[in-house]
């Protein structure tokens, strides 16, 4: 009898696969051949479950939301703040994420990619003000403009990825984590 095989899981191998590649050379170092490697599958393999190298990167860009997502649902049973803290914390400390998307956002990529990474951006932004406009509701920070707030939480997240890259030693995920710390107390002190 054939063996049942999780076309689903094998889909997220391979995403998962590819995400290490880029975090570690970049979307021009994920060939396919690279991310089968990676995933200690055969070439044919990928193109099995893959139309391609985009659809590939596509199903790497989608877990890197998916990532994201639980990071929210996960911590949003409590206060705005403790789900923003969560949120940003793991979009910087999980460092092979926060690699992947710094290659993602920053390097040459194709249109089709680049659009579904903004999208992701966005959509993380959008999170932010919704959780910081929640606080302010809620009293928990005084006055202060979500859409503006959430902006420069973005801003400061890109710039840690960025320190990340660039010197992975100097950053590990205990400073990153208290680096977002210390830039929520200063944004928003207590109302």
């Amino acid at each position: 009898m054939p063996r049942q095989v999780d076309h689903e899981q094998r889909r997220r191998e391979v995403g998962e696969a590819a995400l290490r590649v880029i975090a570690h050379g970049g979307v021009a170092a994920a060939s396919v051949r690279s991310i089968a490697g990676e995933a200690g599958m055969s070439t044919s393999w990928v193109t099995h479950y893959f139309d391609g190298h985009d659809d590939v990167v596509l199903q790497a860009v989608a877990q890197l939301r998916e990532y994201f997502e639980s990071c929210c649902v996960g911590h949003n049973q409590g206060p705005p703040l403790g789900t923003l803290r969560a949120m940003l914390r793991a979009s910087v400390t999980s460092l092979e994420q926060a690699m992947a998307l710094l290659h993602l956002t920053a390097g040459p990529v194709p249109e089709a990619i680049r659009r579904e990474v903004a999208n992701l951006e966005k959509w993380c932004t959008g999170q932010l003000e919704e959780l910081i406009t929640a606080a302010v509701k809620e009293g928990l920070v005084g006055p202060v403009d979500p859409q503006t707030a959430a902006r420069d939480l973005h801003l400061l997240v890109l710039g840690l990825r960025l320190a990340t890259v660039a010197d992975p030693g100097d950053w590990p995920p205990e400073r990153l984590g208290d680096a977002v710390d210390r830039a929520l107390t200063r944004m928003f002190p207590p109302a």
